[in-house]
């Protein structure tokens, strides 16, 4: 059927039917609708990566210092890790990557074991059950109640919140800053190659976002990084200790610990590090950015609550602490990534942008300064 003819327009300039059919991947993540490209995606997805890919060193080195064999906290960090990423985007369909929470694996190994004096098997136990009432939890959908009951000045709150812990996390690996089981207990050396290599590729970072280059993040850590292997050079020890013995603590967690009373409020504690760090991390990352919907929620928070559950019992069951909904992200998302299951915003269905399976278009989103000034 042709197009009817107009008097005094020609047929090449009529308005042409808007394109509603795309490819079954594409509506599935919502990519054109969310204003996103596979290419993009692709590349916040390493930039994601690149961020926090120091936790698989960071990580064992931490737990091995409570007893955990350093092969299976290795083997546990990077195969767990990745399983749940892999389910967190295909399921979830979130940009979130998964890891061992900082703030878990200080815990488990100079508190519960060295401070408390439980063996590692016990403090694995413990990480299980934590898990297994996380599960509980985001089943019944209570977290998910607690997140749509917070506030919006709570959520700017969070957003700043996460933008510090990435700061601290940042001059801890510069060692600029120094702990003392598990905590920040002074100044570290400002003059030492990881404190150069921070601040070349910071300056790096800083020029190419200001020339409004979308790679700055990426380009400024690889410049880093270059620097360093430059000035101190590299070592592969902790990756051939990985590979060898990665099935060391492989189910050899103690899940009788749960018998002991005193257990039970260290899975309390764990159990509310989990709850509501994933809740200022899902909030404070999604904060201003169209992977909200109009009502300030986010599609697909179930199977995220659902897919850190299963990592972190997963990952005692391997050899690890706690996994979460990584801060890293932060950089995935600056970059573009915006994959996530689809919107409905009854509130607003007047507006295109807010309608059914529809979001905000990337030119009307800017990230906002606190979030992003670390």
């Amino acid at each position: 059927m042709t197009t009817p003819e107009r008097p005094g327009l020609r047929p090449e300039l009529l308005p042409r039917e808007p394109e509603t059919s795309h490819g079954a991947v594409d509506r599935y993540f919502s990519l054109s609708a969310r204003g996103s490209t596979w290419r993009r995606e692709i590349f916040a997805g390493i930039s994601t990566f690149l961020a926090l890919s120091y936790i698989v060193v960071v990580n064992p080195a931490i737990l091995s210092q409570g007893g955990i064999p350093h092969a299976a906290a290795f083997f546990a960090t990077a195969a767990v890790g990745s399983l749940a990423t892999m389910a967190m985007g295909l399921w979830a369909r979130l940009p979130f990557a998964v890891a061992p929470g900082m703030e878990m694996n200080a815990m488990i190994a100079f508190s519960v074991v060295g401070t408390l004096a439980y063996t590692w098997p016990e403090a694995l136990g413990m990480v299980f059950w934590s898990g297994i009432a996380m599960l509980a939890v985001s089943l019944l959908r209570l977290r998910d109640a607690v997140i749509s009951a917070i506030p919006p000045q709570m959520r700017s709150a969070l957003a700043a919140a996460v933008a510090t812990f990435i700061g601290l996390i940042g001059l801890q690996i510069a060692h600029l800053v120094t702990t003392s089981d598990g905590r920040l207990s002074g100044l570290g050396d400002w003059t030492g190659p990881p404190a150069i290599a921070l601040y070349i590729g910071l300056a790096v970072a800083l020029l190419l976002d200001a020339l409004g280059a979308r790679a700055a993040a990426v380009l400024g850590g690889i410049a880093a990084a270059a620097l360093y292997c430059a000035l101190a050079g590299i070592s592969t020890d902790a990756v051939h200790d990985g590979v060898h013995g990665s099935g060391a603590a492989l189910l050899r967690f103690d899940l009788t610990v749960i018998a002991d009373p005193r257990a039970w409020s260290i899975v309390l504690v764990l159990f509310a590090l989990d709850f509501f760090g994933s809740i200022a991390k899902v909030v404070g990352l999604t904060a201003h950015t169209p992977i909200q919907d109009g009502n300030g929620q986010v599609p697909g928070m179930r199977q995220a609550l659902l897919v850190n559950a299963g990592a972190t019992v997963a990952g005692s069951a391997a050899g690890s602490s706690s996994f979460v909904a990584f801060v890293e992200s932060a950089v995935g998302i600056r970059a573009g990534a915006r994959t996530g299951s689809r919107q409905s915003s009854p509130d607003c269905s007047c507006s295109p942008a807010c309608s059914s399976d529809r979001s905000l278009p990337m030119s009307l989103w800017k990230p906002p300064p606190v979030l992003w000034s670390s």
